[in-house]
């Protein structure tokens, strides 16, 4: 397709639309603000629709396969974010189940902040269909049993007193893994310029070099240093690799015999605090994308575990809360990690595709709550312990809630409308935005849990000291004598509905944090109402409306 394509050209006036409909080839035209899809003919015929629009909602649960829908919805909002975008997935259309390709061509954001994209679908044949489902079932049976080891790691951590072992233990699932003869982890000092190894597990009949990397300074081996630091892995199939501008490190690296490595940054708070890396002795490897992918997602869990060992350690808590806390918190990990361990063993073990479906889903299903709670534990435990530092910066509320309203209109369910009312024809405050977008983005998740008809509503208020921001839904509501605990931590009022417990009680410490409160008025069968406050400063800008609807 022409990235120069005018965007608001009419579907049905793209040159040799009849040629691409005979290639199997549709084209579709995405509308980010009102959720839909303009579709060419081709598509409308392939889904048999009444008219060439067809809503998000309705594309992922009524036309892709399943087993697929929830990571298609997730990978189709990074559109949002990110210029390229290809996905192959299953389909149920008037020809049954079939194979496609779905590819980004364009996209424009005008300057209101709305998002129009243009990409194409393309049919591709059943052997075609069949080889990638054969080859999708052979990777997922290699990451599942890495999934299933590095799961079994994490359970360790949280059985565990000593992260010492802890560490070790999850180490060895590493090498196990690869293959590989040392695994490593380095600490950066940046006040010292130099870097550490902190932990290192090698294999029988490989030589230790723990004790030979310590104090390292950063400029002596500057090349690797700045990749690492600047969130850029460092993957060499051979020393021949090395680029001319990091030859500093070569004899370094071969005094070790390292044939070929991969290390990754490992990050908290979004800054890089030492890396981890694998390293081949006795044979090259070339190591391919799956690789990267696991080991880099390694890299995101096991810096929080450590983090969080660090952070219950700050915990200035009484020790009666404090330990209740961790039992709780050991508790809310394990589930899903026996979860984990259990359904990805039975999938190892059985033939048949709907029972290897189910377990699928059961394994998806914990897995992204595993790491939900260990982020949202970590999280917590640093906001509250004074770890984390409020960023201040200019945040245009206005287009933030509209950012956020546009993101989260696609998980509403079918017949809810998502709504934003601006308080003030423009309102621009002194805040922390990462942790406003967090808080707003919590209470309407939570929204749309509880919501399945009328609306969920987006507001704020303006005070002469501070400003008053509302999440309302015609969802369930909650009893009166549930609203008094709903803020805790793991609290969950439905088991029956997915979420960590912890949401509610993060946005009440970020609210703190901002010296604002917050709290919820409700009434089972009609709806709730959260709220929390944020002040208003002299450096803020406030154009009040005229005219504008009081909150409730």
């Amino acid at each position: 397709m022409n990235n120069n394509l005018n965007i608001n050209t009419p579907i049905e006036n793209i040159p040799w639309q009849h040629l691409m409909d005979s290639a199997n080839i549709g084209w579709w035209k995405a509308d980010f603000t009102n959720n839909y899809y303009i579709c060419s003919p081709y598509i409308i015929k392939l889904f048999n629709l009444k008219s060439e629009i067809l809503t998000f909602h309705d594309f992922l649960y009524n036309h892709i396969v399943k087993e697929y829908q929830d990571r298609i919805a997730h990978e189709f909002l990074s559109i949002l974010q990110q210029e390229t975008y290809e996905q192959i997935f299953p389909i149920n259309s008037i020809y049954g189940k079939i194979w496609i390709r779905s590819c980004l061509a364009c996209k424009e954001t005008n300057n209101e902040g709305h998002t129009i994209a243009w990409g194409t679908l393309q049919q591709i044949d059943s052997f075609a269909g069949t080889h990638i489902q054969k080859e999708q079932q052979q990777r997922f049976n290699s990451l599942l049993y890495q999934q299933n080891a590095i799961s079994r790691s994490l359970l360790f951590f949280t059985q565990t007193e000593n992260i010492e072992k802890a560490i070790d233990s999850a180490l060895r699932e590493i090498l196990l893994m690869f293959r590989g003869e040392r695994v490593y982890i380095f600490e950066f000092n940046y006040e010292k310029q130099e870097q550490h190894c902190i932990y290192e597990v090698v294999k029988n009949n490989i030589s230790t070099e723990k004790e030979n990397l310590q104090s390292l300074k950063i400029e002596d081996f500057f090349w690797w240093s700045m990749e690492l630091i600047n969130k850029r892995p460092i993957i060499l199939s051979s020393l021949k690799d090395i680029p001319k501008e990091g030859l500093d490190v070569y004899p370094a690296l071969a005094e070790q015999n390292i044939k070929s490595l991969m290390a990754v940054p490992l990050l908290a708070n979004d800054k890089v605090w030492g890396y981890m890396g694998v390293d081949m002795v006795h044979e090259y490897r070339k190591w391919t994308d799956n690789d990267y992918q696991w080991f880099s997602s390694l890299a995101n869990i096991i810096p929080l575990c450590i983090e969080l060992y660090k952070s219950r350690e700050k915990t200035e808590e009484a020790n009666r809360l404090k330990s209740a806390f961790l039992a709780n918190m050991s508790h809310e990990i394990r589930t899903p990690l026996n979860a984990i361990v259990g359904f990805s063993t039975l999938l190892t073990e059985t033939e048949d595709e709907n029972e290897r479906q189910e377990y699928l889903k059961i394994v998806e299903t914990n897995n992204e709550l595993l790491l939900q709670l260990i982020s949202d534990i970590l999280d917590l435990s640093k906001i509250e312990s004074g770890i984390v530092e409020m960023v201040e910066e200019d945040v245009d509320m206005n287009m933030l809630c509209t950012d956020i309203v546009n993101a989260l209109r696609v998980k509403v369910k079918p017949g809810v409308k998502l709504l934003f009312s601006p308080g003030a024809k423009e309102l621009r405050i002194k805040s922390d935005k990462k942790r406003m977008t967090q808080v707003i983005t919590n209470l309407i998740n939570n929204a749309i849990k509880f919501t399945n008809e009328g609306s969920i509503t987006l507001k704020y208020e303006l005070g002469k000291e501070e400003f008053k921001c509302w999440v309302c839904d015609t969802g369930s509501g909650i009893a009166e004598e549930q609203q008094k605990q709903i803020f805790g931590r793991f609290i969950k009022l439905n088991s029956f509905v997915p979420g960590t417990g912890l949401g509610l009680a993060i946005c009440q410490s970020i609210v703190k944090q901002f010296n604002g409160n917050i709290g919820v008025k409700s009434e089972v069968g009609k709806g709730s109402c959260f709220w929390f406050t944020h002040p208003l400063t002299e450096r803020d800008i406030v154009i009040p409306l005229e005219i504008f609807s009081k909150c409730p």
